[in-house]
């Protein structure tokens, strides 16, 4: 089991690489595999990208509808085309997701 010291230090590690990088929430275009490529972005909200809300997903596949974390089909009837998605922490079977609206102008 992974500590919450650790999960938290993987998300200021994952935001300091997100920013190097240039990696931005993936913005959802309706293709429900494209959500299985989240980039992790840690504790780093860019600029101009407003974070809506927090998702508890189960990341095992092994979750079942009636426990706290969403399966991946129960993420994939929570997700909005247009909005963005970025991994915010890692566990070690659960993750937040962030769901972020883009800054105007950007698809």
């Amino acid at each position: 089991m992974m500590s919450i010291e650790y999960i938290q230090s993987e998300a200021r590690r994952a935001a300091r690489r997100s920013a190097r990088l240039g990696v931005l929430p993936l913005v959802y275009d309706g293709q429900a595999e494209t959500l299985r490529k989240i980039p992790f972005i840690g504790t780093r909200r860019p600029r101009g990208w407003r974070l809506v809300k927090r998702l508890f997903v189960d990341s095992s596949g092994w979750g079942s509808p009636s426990e706290p974390a969403l399966t991946f089909e129960q993420f994939v009837g929570e997700v909005k085309v247009g909005m963005a998605y970025a991994l915010l922490e890692c566990g070690q079977f659960q993750v937040y997701v962030g769901e972020f609206e883009p800054p105007e102008g950007r698809e």
